[in-house]
């Protein structure tokens, strides 16, 4: 809103004088520099006066308030008419108001938005003069005139608040036609009809002598829109070879050879406006593909009017199984089931269900127990992996190309899957080809920059240009090599195309269609007795594409303008059946027939379902904006009927068209109704931004149509979900209490029992947040809600003592912790909440490894990892797994640790998370040079170091380049170690990360020390003692980190046969090893103990402690240390 300093009146968005008292409105965003330059200028726009009838009879019979109230309606509705059409208001005029269409910014087709805005208007005023009726007694009638030409613009006097305004005749003749206008009506002057006559029903008015202008003036009444279509694609009978694209087709078949050689993978992104000739290289590629036997499948986004979760990605499965959206679901889940067992056989049971989510949003009965116990964000990782395992199956046969047609309209959670999909592509023969217009969303030139960095040698962004004026002149004399055509006509046709072929096609089929060209033969000749001189060359695509559309039947037009609103893409049963409803038998199959010989649509008989699709989307989105608001209403509501019928057995699956249609209509409780449940569903699919809309169009419709408390508190914990996921947590808490002000209200019982869950929910938003006391007052007050309202409370209860635990154990409060997650169990253990048992386990696993007790959390760690598996979270299972590897390691059990982590890394490989695998390798690597597996080792190591230098990952260089550094010194190749330890200490420092520079300085220490040179390795020693001093203590590897600093030193002493300094430091690491349950290093440091006793004479002290580090290292497995120890034990003398 704009807030009015004169009288303090709230105007609407984009306004620039106050719709009260007419004072200039102040609006930093809308001064733009253009705008303050501007000193004047002649300038072509479209002026448009409207103004109220019989103001002043009105004024008589009002009341001055309710008047007021009505004015401010009116000026605000006409402002909004005008803004909505990207026009200006230039002043209101107490009644009226005046707007210019073109100044200060220029369109092309300033004339047509200014006879939309003026339509628009006249359908806004009737629905307000309806809605104010019963107060007013009397209806709302409003006449416009509208005239294009050439004004002056610029600032008049900025003291009178006409900074920017225009003057001139122009201006001057569309004041004067308001008087030819009666109410309802708009009257247009000969320029304006002349620009829009293709576009709009006009009905001419005798011309009539206007004040102030001496010759009669022409004028027109608008009747209301023509039908108009966008553009068809390829004329039959002219064909053309590709022009001026050949070194783009190099590129991408380039790219085809590196995949089938290389056996990686890669990605092609073609970007260009529309008709700039994406669809035609897409062509000329596919025939390539063809030509090289190779595998390509397709998936088409739909336009912006009809958008569902993962809908390109359905589209393209089931192209790959050739079937169709329509198809029963036990035809497509056969061939799926087939498909599946051929390319992933015993793995096809993992990957199976999820595919038959993704294109159902439901499963069998014998999946539905198996989903509930995954959220929705696991739910949407299995989703991933499963069309990641197969399309990677399917690239095994042979390379695969991915085409994403219209990836500009994708949905955001396909661009997810898409860019989840880029991780797999450096080992997989996958070309993924993407064509889009210029990037209009984040999300899209996100993935674009994603692309390029996980694929830098693999990716080709081609973006599309104008042909240049050779190319274009080539490309018409291929498509109609007539010799006759005037030579200027010709040059004017390729002036106009400038470089978009599209245009140059649409100029052909209109010669064509106007018979001024013929096919004689085979052979394109100038008609006899055709006017080709006089053939005019339309300014714009727009109106190229209008012309042919108007020289339609009004059967045919109609026929259009029902499927735009179905979508792009349309099924000929739900185009007969609305078609019957408006107009029985007005749809003939010989009607869709002649549309498809002119090219208006092509049919797509898929899997032998008859569909349609617009020959370009232009079509589609031309003939829908040529709709009124009321027809597009009805419409819409008509379309969702005929799927509500047709679908009746499988509503699930058009739950977001049935949404998106409904929310068009004046059928607002079905709207209400199919958008709280689309919403539901893309929650469930972790679709967060899809749900946030259709929750948000759900709370809208709360003022606008009767509701249940159910559906109430649906809508605003649904929305609350939502925000706790993105991160906006004050808003969740908003909704859910605007849910419990509901609940608490209520005397249902259904409802009142989800008071504690939706209690507990706001408590997650703010532990998310780190407020802990409030989380637990939350939680407190969910406990007594469940008391007071619930019978069946023990999930509940489990979820709130779970809870707690949690947030105790983020504190560091481990008694408290372990209390209540040990309280909760006994509400879950006989149930099949598997997921929960999962979740208290893995953190009491977490509890008893802070506590030291290592044995007791690899045992819940275990048991957590058991069921996350039976259940299918592999995320969970994958983290369970990397906890137990961890813990296995530090209690010294090395075998299992080892076992564990190998299954980590199975995991994560499968999961496709890149980090994580780096990590895995690298730890393996740090276990088997513990376990002497040094060739084992290497190759982890060097895989790490791969793939963390492909990602570019500074951090994980950084660390595969210290665990090098360790394994080197490990085989005495102390120098050599010095090298890739630098390396590390470099990026650790440019990171500024402290705590693994710890292990970058023991290591140098060990290498010095090594190397004999002893003040250096002491120097390595006090750098970590600083760093140390600097973290203080936390977790287990800072005392790790100090038991080797403290071992080192010692070892660094006895080299110096400084034996005191050596027992201190030998002794006082002994401590924290002990107390931190460190096998290992207690071990480590028993053999340096047993030195100095040996030193001291104490032989059979040190003899005992060797068997005792013996015995440990033989124990954990840790095999060169066991031979180490032995070997010392041999030279004691």
């Amino acid at each position: 809103m704009l807030h009015c300093d004169r009288c303090g009146f709230d105007n609407p968005a984009g306004m620039r004088f106050c719709g009260n008292c007419g004072a200039r409105l102040v609006n930093a965003a809308q001064e733009s520099p253009v705008l303050s330059q501007i000193m004047g200028e002649r300038r072509n726009v479209t002026v448009l006066f409207a103004d109220l009838c019989d103001y002043t009879e009105i004024a008589q019979k009002l009341e001055d308030e309710v008047l007021y109230h009505l004015i401010q309606d009116l000026m605000r509705l006409l402002a909004d008419d005008v803004i909505y059409y990207e026009g200006t208001v230039d002043k209101l005029t107490g009644d009226g108001i005046m707007a210019l269409f073109g100044a200060p910014i220029a369109h092309e087709n300033n004339a047509e938005r200014a006879v939309r805005s003026a339509l628009k208007m006249q359908a806004d005023v009737r629905q307000m003069s309806k809605n104010f009726a019963d107060a007013i007694g009397f209806e709302l009638r409003l006449h416009i005139s509208l005239n294009s030409g050439s004004v002056i613009v610029g600032s008049v006097s900025p003291t009178t608040g006409l900074d920017y305004t225009a003057i001139g005749d122009t201006v001057n003749l569309a004041s004067r036609l308001l008087s030819v206008a009666g109410p309802e009506t708009i009257v247009v002057s000969e320029s304006v009809y002349r620009q829009t006559k293709a576009l709009f029903e006009y009905k001419a008015l005798p011309s009539q002598t206007l004040k102030g202008f001496l010759q009669p003036v022409q004028s027109y009444h608008v009747m209301g829109l023509k039908s108009r279509p966008g553009s068809v694609r390829g004329i039959e009978g002219l064909k053309a070879p590709m022009i001026g694209r050949q070194k783009e087709l190099g590129l991408l078949s380039h790219l085809i050879e590196q995949i089938s050689e290389q056996k990686k993978g890669g990605a092609a992104i073609i970007v260009g406006q529309a008709g700039i000739g994406k669809s035609r290289l897409t062509s000329e590629f596919k025939a390539y593909l063809n030509s090289r036997r190779i595998r390509w499948i397709e998936g088409r986004s739909l336009t912006y009017r009809k958008s569902a979760s993962y809908w390109i990605f359905q589209d393209l499965l089931r192209n790959s199984l050739d079937s169709t959206q329509d198809d029963l679901p036990e035809k497509v889940l056969a061939k799926l089931s087939k498909r599946c067992k051929e390319l992933l056989g015993e793995g096809a049971g993992d990957s199976q269900p999820y595919l038959e989510y993704l294109l159902f949003s439901e499963s069998n009965a014998s999946l539905s127990t198996r989903f509930s116990y995954l959220d929705a964000g696991q739910l949407r990782q299995r989703i991933f992996l499963a069309v990641r395992d197969f399309l990677i199956a399917e690239s095994q046969q042979k390379p695969l190309v991915l085409i994403f047609e219209d990836l500009h309209w994708a949905d955001k959670p396909s661009l997810e899957l898409l860019t989840f999909l880029l991780d797999s592509l450096y080992q997989t023969p996958i070309l993924i080809y993407a064509i889009t217009r210029p990037y209009e969303t984040d999300e899209m030139a996100d993935f674009a920059n994603r692309a390029q960095e996980k694929l830098p040698n693999a990716c080709q962004i081609i973006r599309l240009s104008a042909l240049e004026r050779e190319q274009s002149s080539q490309l018409f004399h291929a498509l109609l090599s007539i010799p006759d055509i005037p030579q200027p006509l010709i040059e004017k046709i390729i002036e106009r195309a400038a470089g978009i072929p599209f245009y140059l096609e649409e100029i052909l089929r209109k010669l064509i269609e106007e018979k001024i060209v013929e096919d004689v033969n085979g052979h394109w000749m100038l008609t006899s007795g055709s006017d080709i001189e006089h053939f005019g060359v339309p300014e714009t695509l727009q109106d190229l594409i209008l012309d042919r559309f108007d020289r339609l039947s009004a059967l045919q037009r109609r026929t259009l303008q029902i499927a735009s609103v179905i979508g792009n893409q349309f099924d000929l049963d739900v185009l007969e059946e609305v078609a019957r409803r408006i107009l029985p038998d007005m749809i003939q199959r010989n009607c869709l027939q002649s549309l498809q010989e002119l090219n208006f649509i092509e049919p797509q008989d898929i899997g032998g379902h008859k569909k349609y699709a617009f020959r370009h989307v232009l079509v589609s989105d031309a003939i829908y904006s040529t709709l009124l608001k009321r027809d597009r209403s009805e419409l819409h509501g008509h379309v969702a009927e005929v799927l509500e019928s047709i679908y009746a057995d499988r509503l699930e699956s058009q739950l977001e068209f049935l949404a998106s249609h409904y929310l068009r209509s004046n059928h607002l409780a079905k709207a209400l109704h199919y958008a709280l449940l689309a919403a539901q569903k893309s929650s469930q699919r972790y679709a967060n931004e899809q749900a946030r809309q259709y929750f948000e169009q759900t709370l809208a419709l709360f003022a606008q149509t009767p509701y249940t408390a159910q559906q109430y508190v649906d809508a605003q914990v649904g929305l609350g979900d939502v925000l706790v996921i993105i991160g906006e947590y004050q808003a969740a808490r908003d909704h859910y209490q605007a849910a419990l002000d509901v609940i608490t209200t209520s005397s249902q019982e259904d409802l009142l029992s989800r008071a504690s869950s939706v209690q507990r929910k706001i408590a997650t938003s703010f532990e998310r947040q780190g407020d802990f006391d409030k989380a637990l007052s939350r939680l407190i007050l969910a406990q007594e809600e469940l008391i007071t309202n619930s019978t069946s409370a023990s999930i509940e209860q489990a979820y709130i003592l779970h809870d707690i635990g949690w947030i105790h154990f983020r504190r560091g409060n481990l008694v408290e912790a372990e209390t209540y997650l040990l309280k909760a169990m006994p509400f879950v253990e006989n149930t099949n909440r598997y997921d929960i048992q999962a979740s208290i386990f893995n953190r009491l696993g977490g509890v008893y490894f802070r506590k030291g007790d290592l044995d007791q959390a690899g045992e819940y760690t275990r048991r957590s990892l058991e069921l996350r598996e039976q259940i299918g979270d592999l995320l969970g299972a994958a983290r369970s797994s990397n906890n137990l590897g961890l813990i296995s390691y530090a209690c010294g059990r090395w075998n299992e640790a080892l076992e564990s982590l190998q299954r980590n890394l199975i995991l994560q490989a499968r999961l496709g998370d890149n980090e994580e695998v780096i990590m895995c390798h690298r730890n393996i690597a740090e276990l088997q040079i513990d376990l002497g597996s040094l060739e084992e080792a290497k190759k982890h190591c060097f895989e790490s170091l791969r793939l963390a230098e492909q990602l570019g990952a500074q951090f994980h260089i950084a660390a595969a380049n210290t665990t090098l550094g360790r394994l080197l010194i490990s085989q005495g190749n102390y120098a050599e170690a010095h090298q890739f330890l630098s390396v590390s200490e470099k990026i650790y420092t440019t990171l500024n990360a402290k705590e693994p520079l710890l292990d970058v300085y023991y290591l140098y220490g060990e290498a010095l020390l090594g190397l004999e040179n002893l003040e250096q390795a002491n120097f390595q020693t006090q750098r970590m003692m600083e760093i140390l001093g600097q973290l203080g203590t936390g977790p287990l590897s800072m005392y790790e980190a100090r038991i080797r600093a403290l071992l080192l030193s010692g070892r660094i002493a006895i080299a110096k046969q400084e034996w005191s300094v050596a027992r201190t430091n030998l002794e006082n690491g002994l401590v924290i090893a002990e107390n931190s349950n460190n096998r290992y290093e207690t071990a480590r440091l028993h053999r340096e103990l047993a030195e100095v006793l040996a030193a001291e004479g104490k032989i059979a002290e040190a003899r005992e402690m060797l068997d005792t580090a013996a015995n440990t290292f033989r124990e954990i497995g840790a095999y060169p240390d066991y031979k180490l120890t032995l070997s010392k034990k041999e030279t004691l003398v």
